[in-house]
């Protein structure tokens, strides 16, 4: 088996958005992948528009989340 994927990231939808922040955040971990990430357009189904989360040991660490002044959301990887 080669390496994991750097990240994920998951596209929100009305039918994914439970499974999304849940048992796929564990199924992530599991698998150590380093970084999991969220995008919600409509912030209905995460509750947020981005979130990032970056593992640490077993679980996931929130990576922070900067919204500027023009509505955009900004977090930052420690892959690159």
């Amino acid at each position: 088996m080669g390496n994991p994927p750097d990240f994920v990231m998951e596209i929100a939808s009305e039918s994914t958005g439970e499974e999304d922040t849940g048992p796929r955040r564990a199924d992530y971990a599991a698998l150590d992948i380093p970084e999991y990430w969220r995008f919600d357009a409509s912030g209905e189904h995460h509750k947020i528009k981005l979130s990032g989360d970056r593992l640490a040991g077993d679980h996931y660490d929130p990576i922070e989340i900067t919204v500027l002044p023009d509505e955009r959301y900004q977090g930052h990887t420690a892959r690159c």
